[in-house]
């Protein structure tokens, strides 16, 4: 019996692929390869690790490669990944006995990307792991989709903490500037023919706003808020329209964005995340404390876009919250809690210092 089959497109990727197939292992029954053209040693390794390996056209279409894939599958599950994830170590054997379970029909995951030259890491779910219905198929020619083909069955759905680490954004600013512009160019495409759809609306804003084009990207994002059905949908649009606003020192406009994108995804990352650090930077501390504070407590994202500084960073930011408004235990806490797990040694003569001046307002009391 086959009971997952792992499914990926592929194309020039000998960089990534040993790792990416090797984290399979112990996860899928068989791994189907889509190849679009490779000219390296990708079918190499492909067939090194076993791998059924398919040939087809590029036609600028990530859903129809996608969906090759899907076709040859013969799992009760599939499992899509790219060639440069892998499944976490930890989380393999998890993710292969929730399947097993029979329990459920989608896994959502958390696909964790560290960011090129930061400390922050985006963090995007997904529902990775899926039952393989008859008629389950990828939509849209970039970032493509799988949940529209799964709704009517009103899947069960496993809402895990099941991780993939993506390499894809730990590159130059060239190698992403060149994907950036590349996705602008397909959503544009899409929207030539199509100057409504909500989903492509944002794909170009927030192409735009990567690629530090401010002004366009709110135009495209503005237009996608009148596209996108009311509730949760909106949250990723009004996150990026506020962080237009962010990078462009406007943090009265992207406050209220960010205060309508928490009330309908109060499980977010990122919206919980900028908008502390715009109450920090607004010296308006009780109310960085309580954002960074529910920042913290979201163990997962529930949104599809989704960027925060890494967690001992976001530890100092609530303790020097808590140190300006009077509340050094607290603060000490997230000091010590920073330096323990990792914070960034540019960071780190901060948090000392901060946590020895905790240490002594708490000793003297009250103020």
């Amino acid at each position: 019996m086959i009971l997952v089959s792992a499914c990926l497109i592929v194309k020039n990727e000998e960089r990534f692929l040993p790792g990416c197939l090797a984290s399979l292992a112990g996860v899928a029954d068989e791994i189907v390869i889509v190849d679009t053209g490779s000219t390296d040693r990708t079918l190499v390794i492909a067939n090194e690790f076993g791998a059924s390996v398919l040939h087809h056209p590029w036609n600028d279409d990530y859903a129809e490669a996608r969906n090759v894939g899907l076709a040859h599958a013969r799992g009760r599950f599939i499992l899509y990944v790219d060639a440069d994830e892998e499944v976490m170590a930890e989380d393999r054997r998890p993710l292969r006995e929730v399947l097993e379970s029979d329990r459920f029909d989608a896994v959502l995951m958390r696909i964790v990307s560290p960011l090129y030259g930061t400390d922050k890491t985006s963090i995007d779910v997904y529902p990775r792991a899926f039952r393989n219905y008859p008629d389950a198929r990828f939509q849209y020619r970039i970032h493509e989709q799988i949940w529209p083909s799964l709704v009517k069955y009103a899947p069960r759905i496993y809402d895990s903490a099941l991780r993939i680490l993506h390499h894809g954004y730990a590159q130059t600013p060239d190698v992403l500037n060149k994907k950036r512009q590349r996705n602008l160019d397909a959503a544009l495409a899409v929207l030539a023919e199509d100057p409504d759809n909500g989903f492509y609306l944002y794909q170009a804003g927030f192409a735009c706003l990567t690629l530090a084009r401010g002004d366009e990207a709110l135009r495209w994002l503005d237009r996608a808020l009148r596209h996108t059905e009311a509730g949760p949908p909106r949250v990723p649009v009004l996150n990026a329209i506020a962080q237009v606003h962010a990078d462009a020192k406007r943090r009265d406009l992207a406050i209220p964005v960010l205060l309508e994108s928490t009330s309908l995804s109060p499980q977010q990352f990122y919206g919980w995340a900028l908008l502390g650090d715009l109450y920090l930077q607004s010296q308006r501390h009780a109310e960085a404390a309580h954002a960074l504070e529910r920042c913290l407590a979201v163990s997962k994202s529930t949104i599809a876009s989704d960027v925060t500084p890494a967690r001992p960073v976001l530890e100092l930011k609530l303790g020097l919250a808590l140190l300006v408004t009077h509340h050094p235990a607290e603060a000490e806490t997230h000091f010590a809690m920073a330096l323990a797990t990792g914070l960034p040694s540019e960071h780190r003569p901060t948090a000392e210092r901060y946590l020895t001046l905790a240490k002594r307002m708490r000793a003297a009391g009250p103020p």
